[in-house]
């Protein structure tokens, strides 16, 4: 199942900074293809070279793509950005990890970040993973930095 990304704000290639219908469905396409934060990087140099500086809604979509590139390995469903925070959907346990050690690797590598998490197992989901933050810029930065963390907890 593909990761989703919901985000109140805009994140979208303006007709303003890329007018033609044509090089937005290319570029939509080759952003929603890559798999690597390297892919997505020749995307998003490519995207300058031809366009120019990025308004706050290029920037919005390329960060919440990297976020996406970022998850990919892990069996995440589902990331919700909000103004006071960012939950992430785990559909199962990472492969070949046992229960109570993963919870405790949770814990032991979320209580020592700045923003407050909370684990819950709402139905028709198997985990949420919701860390407080003071604004959608913080949750953005925190979801960027998720996937080393979550690393950490896989790695014991």
């Amino acid at each position: 199942e593909l990761l989703s990304v919901v985000f109140p704000g805009d994140a979208y290639l303006g007709r303003d900074y890329m007018p033609l219908v044509q090089d937005r469905l290319a570029f939509y396409q080759k952003i929603s293809r890559a798999t690597s934060g390297e892919e997505l990087l020749k995307i998003k140099e490519e995207t300058l070279d031809r366009f120019g500086r990025f308004t706050k809604k290029e920037e919005n979509l390329f960060l919440i793509s990297e976020v996406k590139c970022r998850l990919y390995p892990f069996p995440f469903t589902k990331c919700v950005f909000e103004s006071g925070r960012v939950v992430f959907t785990l559909s199962s346990l990472p492969f070949n990890c046992e229960g109570s050690v993963f919870f405790q690797n949770m814990d032991r590598v979320f209580r020592s970040q700045s923003a407050p998490y909370r684990i819950s197992a709402p139905q028709k989901k198997f985990l949420e993973l919701s860390f407080l933050t003071k604004n959608i810029s913080e949750a953005l930065l925190f979801a960027r930095k998720f996937d080393r963390l979550f690393s950490r907890v896989m790695s014991g």
